[in-house]
This record gives structure tokens, sequence and C-alpha cells, in this order.
């Protein structure tokens, strides 16, 4: 089922995945569901987001108005959050959600492989929480510096994902 979430469920680290384009403009996608877009910065109205879940599955849509109706500017982009392991299978779930197929998208990454590398929070109590997937060792390694380079109690580290 699909979800609307708030920004503040969207996190930037470099894990996120560009995943495909809906061959949708942003008021299409608004007409055939429950979801809302906002626009990402208020010098650009157009250009809107959205961040939504499904299955647990978080992700970002951002687009165009119909303003750019019928030219290379109306579309709708979803972008997987750093969480999700197996993009292919969320690209599944979201044509599925829209009522389309893998062959309608306007787009669709090359890169949709599972992410092989995790990475881990293991707090001061020993609790040990899954944080983010990466495609590349060394970007998670540079994220998990990033983390422990902040200060925090908690420990930050890399592992193959199960």
């Amino acid at each position: 089922m699909l979800r609307q979430l708030s920004l503040r469920d969207w996190v930037e680290n470099g894990s996120e995945v560009p995943l495909c384009q809906l061959p949708f403009s942003v008021d299409d996608v608004e007409r055939m569901s429950s979801i809302r877009f906002n626009p990402l910065e208020p010098q650009l109205p157009d250009y809107s987001h959205a961040v939504v879940s499904i299955d647990g599955h978080v992700f970002m849509l951002a687009g165009a108005r119909d303003a750019f109706a019928g030219s290379v500017h109306s579309f709708v982009s979803v972008y997987a959050r750093g969480d999700v392991r197996e993009p292919a299978t969320l690209v599944e779930r979201v044509c599925s959600e829209f009522t389309t197929s893998r062959e309608d998208l306007k787009w669709l990454s090359d890169d949709l492989y599972p992410r092989r590398w995790l990475l881990w929070r293991l707090d001061d109590n020993g609790n040990r929480e899954p944080m983010w997937y990466f495609k590349d060792l060394e970007f998670a390694e540079h994220v998990a510096k990033r983390y422990t380079d902040h200060g925090h109690k908690q420990l930050y580290y890399v592992e193959p994902a199960a």
C-alpha cells in the first residue's frame, strides 16, 4: 500500500539510489493517488517532491507539474532511500502501485543490483541496528567515518550484507 510520509523520513547520505522515471507528471500522480507533492525550492514552484513508502520501503518521487505537459520535462523520477537492499524489487512494487510496466517507464536505472554492503550502528547499550545499504565498500566506509566523526557514542562499521 502506498503511503505518504514527511520529508523528515527522507535521509540523503549518498546511499540513495535513482530507480526510474514514471511515464506520468506530478499532476497525474496526484490524480491517481492520495499523494500530494510539495515544491522542492520556493524559487522553483513547478518542481515538486513527495516522500512515500510501499510496504515499509521509503522512496522519493520528484518531478515537474503539468506546466511542462508534453515536454521532456514532464516526468516523475523515483529515488530509493539507502535502506533498500534490492532496488529491482522496489521498481516492481512501484510499477504495480502505479499500474504501469517496466517497459512503459521513461527511464530505468542500469544499476538495480542488490546492495552488497551494510552500514551498522552499535549503540552504547550493545544494540546493533542496520542503517543503510551501499553498492561500494569504500563509500560505505566513508559514510561510517562521517557518522563516527560527529562524536556520537555509537560505533559505526560496515559488513557484507547478508
